[in-house]
């Protein structure tokens, strides 16, 4: 079965779950791990890594990049005054 552990073991080479999963990760394909601790994938996860002109990972070009604006320190936050004390 595509995706499975033992065809990941196959196409990448490596034995062990740690040298399987950091070879998934060099190559950008996107994995969990089974109950036995096997980096399992999907055929699309696969796809999407090993294809070429097709994109895995996020956008990370400058026009992608958050609006840190609202971080930027310059705005006051707004705080609730305290009612008075009631009076004896």
């Amino acid at each position: 079965m595509v995706g499975s552990a033992e065809y990941l073991k196959a196409l990448s080479g490596y034995k062990q779950k740690n040298a399987v999963a950091k070879w998934c990760k060099k190559y950008g394909i996107r994995f969990f791990r089974n109950a036995e601790g096997w980096p399992v994938t999907t055929a699309a996860a696969l796809d999407r890594a090993l294809l070429p002109g097709v994109e895995s990972g996020p956008d990370w070009s400058p026009y992608a990049q958050p609006d840190w604006s609202a971080c930027d320190g310059r705005q006051k936050i707004a705080r609730k005054k305290r009612p008075p004390p009631p009076s004896p």
